[in-house]
């Protein structure tokens, strides 16, 4: 009857082993999704912001010429200048965005090898009370 549990409790120490490396790389699986998400949308915010930045100087400089203005340069570097900062920094928030998923990946395999560090161990106690050393 306790070689029965013993037995039972290794088998329930590998099946918790095999199951927490199973959730980790599952989690680990949908990390990467969520980064490759990430990455796409740093590429759409990089594109949106310069055809904002093109639209938006198209605008002015027909508004300009309609109403016979001319110069400004300034006006337009500044512009330029500030504009693209902000597309900068916008894909620089949706990059690490992508960075956080990845780490979060990586985490869940480092937790999900833990716990199965944890599983293996209580099979090993189990085979080692079943067939250790008798006194």
């Amino acid at each position: 009857m306790a070689q029965a549990a013993l037995i039972a409790q290794g088998v329930a120490g590998v099946a918790s082993a095999a199951g927490s490396i199973r959730q980790a790389k599952t989690e680990r699986m949908a990390a990467r999704n969520n980064a490759y998400i990430a990455e796409t949308r740093a590429m759409q915010t990089g594109t949106d912001a310069a055809m904002g930045l093109s639209d938006d100087l198209a605008a002015l400089r027909t508004t300009m010429a309609a109403n016979g203005q001319q110069g400004g340069m300034e006006f337009w570097n500044e512009l330029n200048r500030v504009r693209r900062r902000e597309a900068r920094v916008a894909v620089a928030n949706e990059r690490l965005t992508a960075a956080d998923f990845r780490t979060q990946g990586r985490n869940a395999m480092a937790q999900g090898y833990v716990n199965a560090i944890g599983g293996v161990s209580k099979a090993g106690r189990a085979a080692f009370d079943l067939w250790g050393p008798r006194g």
